[in-house]
């Protein structure tokens, strides 16, 4: 299917569910790793265009497998990034100590969420808790 092809089947599945563009196909999500790539094509093979940061504002335009079409914010470069690396919600440390509270965690992940809080405070500073 085209580009042109899939524009026109999103915007018939919008006006068949009453929906709005802002309200699908344009969400905004948040980078959720230390530095992801911006790549050109949906394939990890793909050129990079850039790298991106944690929290970095995108508006999410496509899916394609697992890799979604989007459009960084404010400079309105598009490529894909692998949707895993994206959520609804900025990466806050709050977030992160509540994740790191569950018991159920193991000790990898525990890792993985102590190394996140470093990526959205990186400092040397000791936090309390």
């Amino acid at each position: 299917m085209s580009k042109g092809q899939w524009r026109y089947v999103c915007a018939l599945a919008l006006v068949c569910t009453g929906g709005t563009p802002g309200a699908h196909g344009a969400e905004v999500q948040y980078v959720q790793a230390s530095r992801a790539s911006l790549r050109a094509q949906a394939n990890a093979g793909a050129s990079v265009l850039g790298y991106l940061t944690t929290n970095t504002e995108l508006r999410s335009l496509s899916r394609a497998g697992d890799w979604c079409e989007v459009e960084v914010q404010p400079a309105q470069q598009r490529g894909f990034v692998s949707c895993a690396l994206l959520s609804e919600q900025k990466l806050t440390l709050d977030a992160i100590d509540t994740k790191l509270k569950d018991s159920a965690l193991s000790a990898k992940e525990q890792l993985n969420w102590t190394a996140r809080a470093f990526w959205v405070a990186p400092s040397l500073a000791t936090r309390s808790h």
